[in-house]
C-alpha cells in the first residue's frame, strides 16, 4: 500500500513539474513573440 502511494506521489510530482515547465515555456514563447512583434513594428515605423 505504502509503496503504491509513493509511486502515485512521484507520478503526481512529475506531472506537476511537467505542467509548470510547460507553463513557463509557453510564457517565455509568448514574451519572445511579443518582443519580436514590437521590433517588427518599430522597424516598419523607422522606414
Amino acid at each position: 500500500m505504502a509503496r503504491c502511494a509513493v509511486k502515485i506521489m512521484k507520478q503526481n510530482c512529475l506531472l506537476e513539474v511537467a505542467r509548470r515547465a510547460g507553463h513557463v515555456a509557453r510564457h517565455v514563447v509568448e514574451k519572445r513573440k511579443h518582443s519580436n512583434l514590437v521590433l517588427e513594428v518599430a522597424r516598419r515605423a523607422g522606414r
